[in-house]
């Protein structure tokens, strides 16, 4: 999977993480997994997994979300930023 970001060259910033990636195709194992890590994601971001944000992006995620496990071989990241 890359994630990248920056609208020109010099600006970009990506990250390319290699793996082996499961679809979680049962919701019940999707939500169980969502909720035992996503707690930590939305205190970091938000203060706490109650904040009304936090739900709405909760709510929307069971609704129209798709989880994709990614079992961890190896992380690349590179900035051009830092080359110009």
């Amino acid at each position: 999977m890359v994630v990248d970001s920056g609208e020109s060259y010099q600006d970009i910033k990506s990250v390319l993480i290699e793996g082996k990636a499961n679809l979680v195709a049962k919701l019940e194992d999707a939500l169980r997994i969502m909720n035992s890590g996503i707690s930590k994601f939305m205190t970091k971001y938000f203060g706490s997994p109650e904040h009304p944000m936090a739900r709405q992006i909760m709510e929307r995620q069971k609704k129209e979300g798709v989880l994709i496990r990614i079992t961890l071989k190896k992380i690349h990241s590179w900035d051009y930023s830092k080359m110009m």
